[in-house]
């Protein structure tokens, strides 16, 4: 049997985490393929190859189209550099997609571009540093919970799109957010729940065990 390469030298988009331990991110070998995602044309996947919770570490910044977590065990992208999601030419859309466990972002993470962050149905995606929307759109997609546990800064124009799911924490929240039926939860101001009515303005914080939001500059409190 011929098999006919339809485009010889084209590269798959794909890397795979491809060792049972923590590492560097910057690392060519800890990838499939013997390279490291770091442009906006990659899609970084952490898949079942870890057999206990993993840190993937970074001190400088990286570029990515699309992020996937799909393990029981806990994935931790930890470090200062930040990570950047950038749709990149054409049709494509920046996305972070949370399959299957709990995982999390211990850097900083910015948009480039607008993007997709979905979660699973009983699955949890912390961010536990700055998310930074650098005047772009997040699209909260799935019935699973987006938890921030730093500071969301949307930047000007910025906007949080929550059409599915919870986004809790104990964070601060700061800009435009579009409600389309989701719920926005702080995690240590239980019972309250707030659902923000689209669209609107809010600030959350926490001061006292009390939750107060800013919408159109009155405060509340609940």
């Amino acid at each position: 049997m011929t098999i006919t390469q339809l485009n010889p030298g084209v590269v798959p988009p794909d890397r795979t985490w491809n060792i049972d331990n923590s590492g560097d991110w910057h690392i060519n070998n800890n990838w499939s393929g013997g390279e490291a995602p770091n442009d906006n044309r990659k899609i970084a996947i952490f898949g079942d190859v870890i057999s206990r919770d993993r840190i993937v570490f970074t001190e400088n910044p990286v570029t990515v189209q699309t992020i996937q977590f799909a393990n029981s065990n806990r994935y931790i992208v930890a470090g200062t550099g930040s990570i950047n999601l950038d749709s990149g030419t054409g049709a494509h859309t920046a996305t972070v997609d949370v399959f299957v466990g709990n995982h999390e972002f211990q850097a900083p993470v910015k948009l480039l571009t607008d993007t997709k962050v979905t979660v699973a149905t009983g699955l949890t995606l912390h961010f536990n540093n700055l998310l930074n929307l650098g005047g772009n759109t997040l699209n909260k997609l799935g019935n699973g919970e987006i938890a921030v546990s730093n500071d969301l800064a949307a930047g000007p124009g910025g906007v949080l799109n929550v059409q599915d799911g919870l986004i809790s924490g104990n964070g601060t929240i700061g800009g435009n957010i579009n409600n389309d039926g989701g719920t926005i939860s702080p995690g240590n101001s239980s019972p309250a729940v707030l659902g923000v009515p689209e669209p609107s303005t809010l600030l959350l914080f926490i001061f006292g065990g009390c939750l107060f939001w800013l919408t159109n500059s009155t405060p509340r409190r609940r």
